[in-house]
């Protein structure tokens, strides 16, 4: 069984990122999307509002089941809030995919984008699944990588910002790379805990 406590600072400066994040997607959802990505969303403002708002949805509530006292304290909550965080997780996936159609710099975004839906769809039924059969240990453990790929929103941003100031604004060359780079590293960086953290079953004698 992988643990899933993380350490109060980290969640913290997690959660900061997380507030940052929807703060961002707030004012893009009443302001409108930077004039870079236009192109890809102004033709689906639908799918384009579902993305953001169902995904902003799965981000707040998946952190908050990474909180120990909250899961041990409001278990019937936990479960609630998880059924939420499915729901929202594949209506955000399902617009995230159909947008990746008509990325902003072409067919590598496209991909990036696209795969990144299916994994994070992919990812959260099984845990879905597992935990429907009873099986924590592995529930919890894809619980991880659905909100790594879930945090792909706010890595993008972080990533997007540094791209463009060090690239000194070149807009086409970075975003086809953030498109894989903003979960890619994310899913590895959550296989390596898992598997650091993975209690072990003490052997009979």
């Amino acid at each position: 069984m992988v643990q899933t406590r993380i350490t109060p600072w980290f969640f913290w400066c997690l959660a900061v990122l997380v507030l940052l994040t929807v703060a961002y997607a707030a004012i893009v959802l009443k302001v409108g999307v930077p004039s870079a990505l236009r192109p890809s969303f102004d033709d689906q403002p639908w799918w384009f509002r579902i993305h953001i708002g169902c995904g902003v949805i799965a981000l707040l509530f998946g952190l908050l089941q990474f909180h120990a006292g909250f899961r041990r304290r409001w278990t019937l909550w936990h479960r609630r809030l998880g059924l939420v965080y499915l729901v929202m997780v594949i209506a955000s996936g399902v617009a995230g995919f159909i947008l990746s159609f008509s990325s902003a710099t072409g067919v590598i975004s496209d991909w990036g984008f696209r795969l990144l839906s299916i994994f994070w769809i992919a990812t959260t039924v099984i845990a879905y699944w597992r935990i429907m059969n009873r099986d924590i240990a592995h529930h919890r453990e894809w619980m991880v990588r659905s909100y790594a790929l879930t945090l792909a929103a706010v890595t993008l941003r972080l990533e997007l910002t540094v791209g463009l100031m060090v690239t000194n604004g070149a807009f086409d060359v970075v975003y086809p790379i953030i498109a894989y780079a903003c979960w890619i590293p994310n899913l590895l960086v959550a296989e390596v805990w898992i598997r650091w953290t993975r209690i072990k079953p003490v052997a009979s004698r």
